[in-house]
C-alpha cells in the first residue's frame, strides 16, 4: 500500500509540476483531450497492446499505419477487456501466493509491468523499456533456479521480441495491411505476453521457497546478487 500511495503521490506531484511549467491552458488540453484519447485506445502502428492486436484483426480497413482505421470499437474493448481481466486475475493470484523476499518476491514485484502494458488501451512501443527490469529479474531467476524449459522458451521469446526492432520493421508506410500480416503488426505484444507468462510461471515455481532470514541469505537470494561475491 505504501508503494501504491507513493505512485499516486508522485503522479500528482509531477502533474502539478508540469502544470507550473506548461501553464493552465496546456494542462487543460492534456487532461481533457490527450488523456481521454490515450485511454480510449488506438490502432496506430506504435500501439503494441492487446487492444490494438484485437482491433487490427477486426478492422475492415487498416491503412496508413492504422491512422483513422475502421474497426468495431465496442467489440474490441469487450474482447480486450476480457483478456485483461484474465491477465489481472492471474497476476493477482500469483502475487498473493508469492513470498515477499528472494527471487520469488522480485518476480512478483515486476510481474505487473508487462501485465500493465498488455492491458492498457494505448502503450507506445518505447514503453517496453519498462520491461528491462522484468527481463533482468527473470534472467537472474533462470540462472539461479531450475525452472524448466517452458520458462526458458518464454524468456527467449520475450528477450527477442520486446527490446529489439520497432513497428517500422513490419508496417509499410503506404498500402493496406491485410491477411496474415495483421498477425505480426503487434509483435511486441507477443513478447510482452511471453515475459508476463515467464515471470508468472517462475514466481509460481518459487513461491514455496523459504524467505531468507540473515543478511547474507537475503543477499544470496536477491536478484541483484546472482553470482558468487568472492
Amino acid at each position: 500500500w505504501r508503494v501504491l500511495a507513493g505512485c499516486v503521490g508522485a503522479g500528482v506531484a509531477l502533474l502539478a509540476l508540469g502544470a507550473l511549467g506548461a501553464g493552465p491552458a496546456n494542462t487543460g488540453v492534456f487532461l481533457f483531450h490527450v488523456l481521454p484519447a490515450l485511454g480510449g485506445g488506438t490502432l496506430y502502428a506504435e500501439n503494441q497492446t492487446l487492444y490494438a492486436f484485437v482491433g487490427r484483426l477486426l478492422a475492415t480497413q487498416l491503412v496508413a499505419k492504422g491512422v483513422n482505421a475502421h474497426y468495431p470499437v465496442l467489440a474490441t474493448r469487450t474482447i480486450a477487456g476480457a483478456l485483461g481481466l484474465v491477465i489481472l486475475a492471474v497476476t493477482a493470484l500469483v502475487c498473493w501466493h508469492c513470498r515477499q523476499r528472494g527471487l520469488g518476491g522480485a518476480l512478483c514485484f515486476v510481474l505487473p509491468m508487462p501485465a500493465a502494458l498488455l492491458i492498457v488501451p494505448t502503450a507506445w512501443a518505447h514503453y517496453a523499456t519498462w520491461t528491462l527490469l522484468p527481463l533482468a529479474v527473470l534472467a537472474a531467476a533462470l540462472a539461479r533456479e531450475r525452472l524448466g524449459w517452458p520458462t526458458v522458451v518464454l524468456f527467449a521469446l520475450a528477450a527477442l521480441l520486446v527490446p529489439f526492432g520497432s513497428e517500422r520493421d513490419v508496417w509499410r508506410t503506404a498500402g493496406a495491411h491485410d491477411g496474415a500480416i495483421r498477425l505480426v503488426l503487434t509483435y511486441k505484444a507477443y513478447g510482452l505476453l511471453a515475459l508476463w507468462a515467464g515471470c508468472a510461471l517462475a514466481a509460481w515455481r518459487l513461491r514455496h521457497l523459504p524467505a531468507a532470514r540473515t543478511t547474507a541469505e537475503r543477499e544470496h537470494a536477491t536478484a541483484l546478487f546472482v553470482g558468487d561475491r568472492g
